[in-house]
């Protein structure tokens, strides 16, 4: 386990600098944070993927601000000191109508316990939207690459970046929305050696060391993002290629639910060990 200590933008960078890859976790209540700092994770995202891991949903897009401002309170209570950095997503909506509301919205999540903010995209609009939450004072992490919020336009989750066309575009995507002032980006299933492509312009073409992570796009990049529910094997209904599975926790609790069902049934739980009992002496008097 990591030694705890607080993990702020500066940290990422100085990480990278010495090409120390940072470990971040998707998890969203006060429980799962608790063991993701313990653990020694560097940073957590919030992500409106707790529509569907969590919530039930079939999509991301249910997720609102109030969810998000929830879960991003339960997960900053399961952390105590010194803590990883958290980063709350901007759920679909919240970031679209104008600056304002977007950096309205912003100061909620740092409010209910983010450090900074996630956005996905890097259309004009998303990048006055990042300026603008920049220009307030409140760090930003853009998610390029596959985007869940608009998985419809790109056709469902597929991966992104698979041709030198495809590449360039998200290396000028990755370039706008870190002139605009993008602190971290995040690109989410994309290929290996176009993730190591993008890292290695990056390092030699932008004055400033921005922190380049990867969720499903290889090792060559500065960190990795992992869903908790997909790594200890708690989402069930799919299982995206990158989302390696360290445990089968539904495995377990599944057998564990089993078990408890058949002892009941039985009647063999409760047993003695697990029931109180009543003195001798008042038994009997209420028997009497």
């Amino acid at each position: 386990m990591s030694e705890h200590r607080k993990v702020t933008l500066e940290t990422l960078r100085e990480m990278k600098a010495a090409g120390k890859p940072a470990a971040g976790v998707s998890c969203y209540t006060a429980p799962d944070a608790a063991l993701a700092a313990e653990a020694g994770v560097d940073f957590i995202v919030v992500g409106d993927s707790l529509a569907m891991t969590l919530l039930g949903f079939d999509s991301t897009l249910p997720a609102t601000m109030e969810m998000m401002e929830l879960f991003v309170a339960a997960t900053r209570r399961g952390l105590t000191g010194s803590a990883p950095l958290v980063v709350g997503d901007m759920p679909l909506g919240s970031y679209q109508i104008s600056d304002e509301s977007a950096v309205e919205n912003a100061c909620r999540l740092l409010r209910a316990g983010a450090d900074i903010v996630k956005i996905e995209g890097s259309s004009q609009l998303v990048q006055a939207r990042i300026q603008a939450i920049t220009e307030a004072g409140i760090g930003v992490m853009a998610h390029l690459g596959l985007q869940p919020q608009q998985k419809a336009l790109v056709g469902g989750w597929k991966v992104q970046g698979k041709t030198c066309e495809a590449a360039t575009a998200l290396y000028d995507q990755i370039r706008d929305v870190c002139n605009e002032g993008a602190q971290v980006v995040l690109v989410e299933a994309v290929p290996r050696e176009a993730a190591a492509w993008l890292h290695s312009g990056m390092q030699a073409n932008f004055d400033a060391p921005v922190p380049l992570f990867g969720i499903g796009a290889g090792v060559d990049v500065d960190g990795q993002l992992l869903v908790m529910a997909d790594l200890v094997g708690e989402f069930r209904p799919f299982k995206s290629r990158f989302a390696k599975r360290y445990a089968e926790v539904s495995s377990m609790k599944l057998a564990a639910l089993s078990k408890y069902v058949g002892e009941v049934s039985n009647r063999s739980f409760p047993d003695d060990a697990t029931s109180y009992s009543m003195d001798a002496k008042e038994l009997e008097r209420l028997k009497s």
